[in-house]
């Protein structure tokens, strides 16, 4: 799923990676959850850019599960 995805490319603080597979999801239409929030302010705050984290869209409030 993107939000393991996404959680294992924060965690090796690949950030770009994970950005940029965060991008491909919004634009294949999949919605994030708060899990995948989570994931990338979890690795762009480790990282030290909050600039990024501030600039994140807020997370889809349903309980739906990403692909």
């Amino acid at each position: 799923s993107y939000n393991t995805v996404l959680s294992c490319l924060a965690k090796a603080r690949r950030r770009r990676q994970a950005q940029e597979l965060f991008k491909k999801m919004l634009k294949q239409g999949v919605r994030p959850t708060v899990t995948t929030v989570g994931a990338l302010i979890h690795g762009h705050a480790r990282m030290g850019d909050l600039e990024t984290v501030r600039a994140l869209p807020p997370p889809n409030q349903s309980n739906q599960t990403l692909s």
